[in-house]
């Protein structure tokens, strides 16, 4: 029991992940810096718009991969709430 237990949390753990990365690179990129689509001499940008443009570019190129972590999620959130109510019963 224990050990399904740690499947389906190992399983919302990565459900997680492609968030964590769009989050984590676009703060990267609003640190230092991103030119976006200019031509070579530009300088790139910083800021807190930086941040929120590289998310929102990450997120229009990589959405597949949110329906998976979402997908992921959901179900180890349901597994694991069977396995609660189960262990309540008894």
């Amino acid at each position: 029991m224990k050990k399904k237990n740690i499947l389906w949390k190992l399983l919302l753990f990565l459900g997680t992940i492609p968030f964590l990365i769009a989050i984590i690179f676009s703060a990267y990129k609003g640190i230092t810096g991103f030119s976006f689509f200019c031509i070579p001499g530009c300088k790139p940008k910083t800021g807190f718009t930086t941040f929120f443009d590289v998310l929102l570019l990450y997120s229009s190129l990589f959405w597949p991969t949110y329906i998976i972590g979402i997908a992921a999620m959901a179900v180890s959130i349901v597994e694991l709430r069977k396995g609660k109510k189960k262990c309540q019963k008894k």
